[in-house]
């Protein structure tokens, strides 16, 4: 009864794979179908290689192991179809016009109507009951709270300096729209989801571990892409693309435990 209510899920997730298989094959393929300029150009093609290399195995695992009524599974399965979601708004939102932009509205709209359903028809009382609480989740939540507070110093500083100076920071100048966009999302979908998340984790709230699993799952692909991308400004010849490695993977590899370990705090129980 329960895996028949994420059915429908299950059917959306099946078609949001074939799509973007089809994106990330063909623009990493054809880059040209971009015609941004350069320093979106090479965040984008680090995105399809994300997709292509780590998120498309990831929901093929995650889906599988989900319709066997796998519970961990589901919740990674979720995290990163919002992955997808996020992601997928850089390319309706943030690129020109391009020959994929149908595309980019049926990935952007099937992730969405795919993410809802999917967080409305987990079982919270179910996942309750399979918790056990062994790990320190407020040191988890301290985290994800540090990690915030990180975000939103570098972005609001910003602000608070085009404020004070009336002078536009230069990340803005030099990539217009998508930097105000990958502003705005950081500023809402990851800082409103990791406070959400890291509250309900402190109460030990099932919605909290799910979110939290979420928002680690989404994270870890984000920061994925950012590597990817940093690689390929090294090839392009872009100064100081490495400059931020360090600190990436010093936030990738507590993600990664952290997330093992709220999985390994939820037993997996027969679903019917």
């Amino acid at each position: 009864m329960y895996r028949s209510k994420l059915k429908n899920s299950f059917v959306l997730s099946f078609i949001l794979l074939i799509l973007i298989l089809v994106q990330s094959i063909f623009s990493l393929l054809f880059p040209e179908i971009y015609r941004d300029n350069r320093w979106i150009v090479i965040a984008l093609k680090g995105s399809d290689l994300t997709t292509l290399a780590i998120v498309i195995p990831s929901l093929i695992i995650s889906l599988f192991y989900s319709r066997r009524g796998n519970l961990r599974a589901q919740i990674i399965w979720l995290g990163t179809v919002y992955f997808i979601f996020y992601s997928s708004m850089f390319y309706v939102f943030g690129t020109v016009y391009n020959k994929f932009f149908l595309i980019y509205i049926l990935i952007f709209n099937v992730s969405a109507l795919t993410l809802i359903k999917g967080l409305f028809n987990l079982d919270y009382k179910l996942i309750g009951e399979s918790i056990k609480v062994t790990a320190d989740l407020k040191k988890i939540s301290w985290f994800i709270f540090l990690y915030i507070t990180i975000l939103l110093i570098m972005w609001l500083s910003q602000y608070i300096v085009f404020v004070l100076t009336d002078t536009i920071p230069p990340i803005y100048l030099e990539n217009g729209n998508f930097a105000h966009l990958i502003a705005t999302l950081n500023l809402t979908l990851i800082v409103v989801s990791g406070l959400i998340g890291a509250y309900y984790l402190l109460i030990k709230h099932p919605f909290g571990f799910v979110f939290t699993i979420m928002f680690f799952a989404q994270s870890i692909y984000l920061f994925i892409l950012l590597v990817f991308a940093a690689i390929y400004h090294t090839l392009a010849g872009i100064p100081g693309s490495w400059d931020l490695i360090p600190l990436w993977a010093i936030i990738i590899i507590n993600m990664i435990f952290f997330l093992v370990v709220l999985l390994k705090n939820i037993n997996q129980k027969e679903l019917s």
